[in-house]
């Protein structure tokens, strides 16, 4: 069969019963999940998948949870708490909530058509369905639903219950997926055990994901950390020095006084290891350790595309980044990302 016959052959088999339909499109794409015209196939799918609606009690009580949810309330009423660094305290307080969302979340569970999640941020989900492609329907969790699996879990962190803060820092990023701030999170507990495989991984992927400057920033001062453990200063000094070109604000301090530090254990002048125009001798680094220079190219095109479909947010994204990521793609010689930045940038 050619490509129009499978898809007619597929949107046959449609009947307009929920869970039979849900179970026909997961079975058929598997079918086709090989086939050599599988994306278009897969995408064929994914829009009949979206276009099924559910109509039954289960959903309707899903949103009436969604639409009554008081997470934030309860989480500015800890705030003052967790600056006033009362953790014990707080954790008590926050244990019970935790235990009441947990209940909730088993509405939430996935099933043959729908993968629950909570996203805050449109940006976040419209990355998840750009890099992760999922075939299911993305349905909204209750919000702030992830930020509180998180904050507790950085209560269990600053108590040292490493393990269990772990568990509510991975639950949280099941919920969001694309939140870096969640994994820089996780990234923590694997640099206290030393566990770099697991750091580099998860700090590849917050590098994946992020769309500002000061995420940027931050990843690759946590690939920096990585390097002076590892007493890499190049790769360390390239890292801090690529960071200060995304986040200059007080966080560049953390990267300046490791930038010192190296200066001392290797005998160089910090005043050269910063010079500008060492950059593109720099970025050789990144090639050398296979880290990405700059942001994700999938994500500047999303963010371009939203921004030309006057979505909300999207331009705020670009012309925080379009500046920085001119330098970048001036070196990489990346022509369609040069002619997008310029485009917004006036360049």
């Amino acid at each position: 069969m050619n490509n129009e016959q499978i898809m007619t052959q597929i949107a046959s088999g449609i009947t307009g019963n929920y869970a039979q339909d849900a179970r026909h499109l997961m079975a058929q794409y598997k079918v086709y999940e090989n086939h050599e015209d599988s994306r278009k196939i897969s995408n064929t799918i994914r829009v009949l998948m979206y276009n099924l609606i559910p109509n039954d009690d289960a959903f309707a009580l899903k949103k009436s949870i969604n639409e009554k949810n008081d997470i934030k309330n309860i989480l500015l009423k800890i705030e003052p708490l967790l600056k006033a660094n009362k953790f014990a305290e707080t954790s008590q307080m926050m244990t019970l909530f935790i235990n009441e969302l947990e209940n909730i979340s088993k509405w939430f569970t996935d099933d043959d058509i729908n993968e629950f999640h909570n996203f805050d941020a449109l940006f976040e989900e419209q990355i998840y369905i750009e890099i992760f492609k999922p075939i299911k329907k993305v349905r909204q969790m209750p919000w702030h639903f992830a930020i509180a699996y998180q904050k507790y879990a950085a209560i269990l962190f600053e108590l040292k219950q490493y393990d269990k803060a772990k568990l509510f820092f991975e639950k949280a990023n099941k919920i969001n997926p694309t939140n870096t701030s969640i994994m820089f999170d996780i990234g923590e507990i694997h640099k206290i055990n030393k566990n770099w495989d697991e750091y580099l991984k998860i700090t590849a992927k917050c590098l994946q994901y992020a769309y500002s400057t000061k995420e940027i920033a931050r990843c690759y001062r946590n690939y920096g950390y990585y390097f002076i453990e590892q007493q890499d200063y190049d790769a360390a000094i390239a890292l801090y020095h690529f960071s200060l070109l995304f986040d200059l604000d007080k966080e560049a301090n953390i990267a300046f006084s490791e930038l010192q530090h190296i200066a001392q254990a290797t005998g160089k002048n910090l005043e050269n290891i910063t010079k500008a125009d060492s950059i593109d001798e720099k970025a050789k680094q990144f090639q050398k350790h296979n880290i990405q220079l700059g942001a994700n190219k999938a994500i500047l095109i999303l963010a371009f595309t939203l921004m030309i479909k006057s979505v909300a947010g999207a331009k705020e994204i670009l012309y925080d980044i379009g500046p920085r990521y001119k330098k970048l793609y001036d070196f990489s010689g990346d022509k369609e990302i040069n002619f997008m930045l310029s485009s917004i940038s006036g360049t």
